[in-house]
């Protein structure tokens, strides 16, 4: 994972006017994410999110999955 990575997603959001993005990456590769990544965040009915988040692969082999909003949720 590179620093214009990173960005490289943030650009692509923006460009295709997504609400968030995540980069599954490394643990060791976290860090690169965290200081790089687009700081803002976004409002839902559910809560508050990050525009552009890290996950690392050895989490989500744990069973943990990006902070997004649950979509059913916000239907109802």
């Amino acid at each position: 994972m590179t620093p214009d990575a990173v960005r490289a997603l943030d650009n692509t959001m923006k460009r295709f006017e997504a609400k968030a993005g995540v980069i599954v990456c490394f643990r060791d590769r976290m860090q690169t994410v965290e200081n790089n990544r687009n700081k803002e965040t976004f409002d839902t009915a559910t809560g508050r999110y990050p525009v552009v988040q890290g996950l690392a692969v050895e989490d989500m082999l744990r069973g943990n999955r990006p902070n997004l909003p649950n979509l059913l949720k916000q239907a109802s």
